[in-house]
């Protein structure tokens, strides 16, 4: 049995930390969607643009971000990017004004940017590319539990403290993180100098540029990013923005009854994550496990917005079930690596974050704008908007939507592609 030094897995447990970390602070405004509407005196479209705009931050920087770990080294790269998402924090929980709001959102977008690339670095460096595989799954389980635990957390705390302090307290998580990141990370020789620094600066951006304009070229990679999306779609809406309060509305039940219904979706993903991808090595082909998972998000969320007084069992039965195909998302990355330039694999990576974190941050807003579209001029005791269960039912046929496309667009993936040249 291959052994490791112990500064390995130390440098690991840093990095996916901060991956949780991230997870949590992307999963918060799902748990809180009223208090923000009352804090910021904002509607549907609001939210859904202080939810997104961390998205659209994520998917912009994924390119900078790879070029800056090369550069500067992953350390200063995770220990830059956790100062970010705690900086971004601290102002969300004293923000008053709305502006202010999506300023902190957007620092958070920046910092969570390289904490996937970040984790895939320190597994390649301590582990060595044969095991890196393995040690992505653990990331993933990371990211899950923070996402699966911090949003019931969050709604435990908010049936004591305001949610400025909970956001505050998150940003104090954020500086533990930062120390423990900050300590347990192996340091790298210094930059010998500015002229050096340029030179690699330069290199590591022609060669990003180089793979990046063959991958545009490369119809395949392009396939599999936008069937991602859509298999992602319902992570992003749903368990990340309005499975809360929709399932608060449509099934009459509390935050933390409805957070602990939605965190199913990232209990399915966690299993499906490790499940799908073993099957597509042993039994099946990646396209095929691809269609069926598009296939069975689909008919789960149609099976939501068609039963009719449901128990919380089969709802949460059907929550689980869209997180476990979700899984077959991960294949959608291997396909995309095998279609695209080789040695680009990094670069490929983070094109196809880009499709899904941009996507998503889309779907939320216009799922957003959907829901206000549909609002029947019902208010809360605190004057926020409520949505009916008829307009969360609108809004949810923009998934349905987007899982057709997807589906389609699966029936165009290659089995054996071949490599562009560079």
């Amino acid at each position: 049995m291959v052994s490791f030094p112990r500064q390995a897995y130390i440098s690991f447990l840093c990095a996916a930390l901060f991956y949780l970390y991230q997870f949590i602070l992307r999963v918060s405004p799902s748990v809180m969607v009223s208090d923000m509407m009352t804090a910021f005196h904002i509607d549907a479209v609001g939210v859904s643009l202080l939810s997104s705009i961390p998205l659209y931050a994520y998917s912009l920087m994924q390119i900078p971000a790879g070029i800056f770990a090369d550069t500067f080294g992953v350390r200063r790269c995770l220990l830059m990017s956790i100062f970010l998402c705690m900086s971004g924090a601290f102002l969300f929980g004293i923000a008053e004004h709305f502006w202010v709001a999506i300023c902190a959102r957007l620092l958070v977008g920046i910092g969570s940017a390289s904490a996937f690339l970040s984790v895939a670095k320190v597994a390649l460096e301590g582990f060595g590319a044969k095991n890196q595989s393995l040690f992505f799954g653990f990331a993933m389980v990371a990211g899950t539990i923070g996402a699966l635990n911090g949003g019931n957390a969050i709604a435990l705390f908010l049936e004591y403290l305001t949610w400025r302090e909970v956001i505050l307290i998150l940003g104090a998580f954020g500086s533990l993180v930062w120390i423990l990141n900050f300590y347990g990370l192996k340091k790298k020789k210094k930059i010998s100098s500015l002229e050096v620094l340029e030179k690699k600066l330069e290199g590591e951006t022609l060669k990003a540029s180089s793979s990046l304009m063959a991958i545009i070229k490369t119809p395949q990679c392009w396939i599999s990013g936008i069937v991602a999306l859509g298999m992602y779609s319902c992570l992003s809406v749903l368990a990340d923005l309005w499975g809360i309060s929709f399932c608060m509305q449509a099934y009459a039940i509390t935050r933390m009854e409805a957070a602990q219904l939605t965190s199913l979706i990232y209990v399915g993903l966690c299993l499906g994550s490790l499940v799908i991808p073993f099957l597509s090595d042993r039994v099946f082909s990646k396209k095929s496990l691809i269609i069926v998972g598009a296939l069975g998000i689909l008919l789960s969320l149609i099976l939501i917005g068609v039963l009719t007084n449901p128990s919380l069992l089969v709802v949460g039965s059907l929550f689980f079930s869209i997180g476990f195909f979700i899984g077959a998302e991960l294949l959608c990355f291997t396909l995309a690596c095998e279609a695209g330039p080789k040695g680009s694999e990094g670069t490929i990576t983070g094109f196809i974050n880009g499709i899904i974190m941009m996507g998503g941050a889309l779907l939320q807003y216009f799922f957003g704008l959907i829901l206000e579209h549909n609002w029947q001029g019902q208010v809360s005791a605190l004057g926020t908007p409520l949505y009916s269960k008829e307009a969360y039912y609108q809004a949810l046929l923009l998934l349905v939507v987007v899982l057709v496309l997807s589906i389609i667009g699966a029936l165009f993936i290659s089995k054996n592609p071949i490599r562009p040249r560079q």
